[in-house]
């Protein structure tokens, strides 16, 4: 499926760290059929997170590195509603973070600089979940700004910061 006008594609050189099937596509408003709503959608007849809120987790780090970022706040949000200590703040920056990816693709600078703001704030006062947290506020602070300087919010993923995790899977 196509969203705005470019074919998208998985990257096969990024790592994986759950077996969980990505979707056939990344869902878009108002660009790609909504994933439960939408009877075309990729999500329709079932749930699209795992039952297992360690392998949610690593299911939105698999969604987030391949571009699906509405799909990998899904994720989150099932793992954060389940938390109950400080891993409540990284798991909400990370779903602001995966939010301003989506808002930057569909060209909301403003939307952008709100949510790369709140995203920041809420992983500098996080807890541990496997990722460091330090890097990837630096990588992500030095792609959205650079991003949000140009003419054109589409990525680039040249300089995008991939989530990487401590110690493997």
């Amino acid at each position: 499926m196509n969203d705005r006008g470019r074919p998208w594609r998985p990257q096969a050189d990024v790592p994986r760290y759950c077996d969980i099937a990505l979707p056939p596509y990344r869902y878009l408003p108002g660009v790609t059929p909504h994933p439960k709503t939408d009877p075309r959608g990729h999500s329709r007849n079932g749930s699209l997170v795992a039952a297992d809120p360690a392998v949610a987790f690593l299911q939105g780090v698999d969604l987030y590195n391949h571009g699906c970022w509405w799909e990998a706040h899904e994720a989150w949000e099932f793992v954060w509603m389940r938390e109950k200590d400080a891993r409540k703040d990284a798991l909400q920056g990370l779903i602001q973070l995966a939010n301003a990816h989506l808002k930057l693709e569909l060209g909301k600078r403003n939307a952008v600089r709100r949510l790369k703001a709140e995203a920041l704030a809420l992983l500098r006062r996080a807890g541990e979940v496997r990722v460091d947290l330090p890097d990837l506020m630096a990588r992500s602070d030095i792609y959205l700004t650079a991003r949000l300087g140009q003419a054109d919010l589409r990525h680039d993923l040249r300089g995008y910061p991939y989530l990487q995790l401590l110690g493997g899977q």
